[in-house]
């Protein structure tokens, strides 16, 4: 979530496994963390949109998978029968 946000990531589930065993603070870890996210975006209100950036490498790879692909249709078979 960090890095849609725009965020390097510094959330750690080792920190979070940790905080588990000790008195469950693991809630309180990973609230801080997604706390983070909120502060860099600009506090919005509840129920407001919110853009998220999108990784370079996500967008090459969606326009370079075909639309409809198929695993169970043969490469020499029509897509339609």
């Amino acid at each position: 979530m960090q890095e849609a946000a725009g965020l390097q990531r510094s959330c750690n589930g080792v920190i979070g496994i940790i905080g588990a065993l000790v008195l469950s603070l693991q809630a309180l870890y990973y609230q801080s963390e997604l706390n983070k996210i909120w502060a860099h975006l600009g506090n919005p209100e509840e129920g407001s949109p919110v853009t998220l950036s999108v990784p370079q490498a996500t967008t090459q790879a969606a326009a370079e998978a075909p639309a409809a692909a198929d695993p169970w249709v043969k490469k020499d078979q029509p897509a339609d029968q």
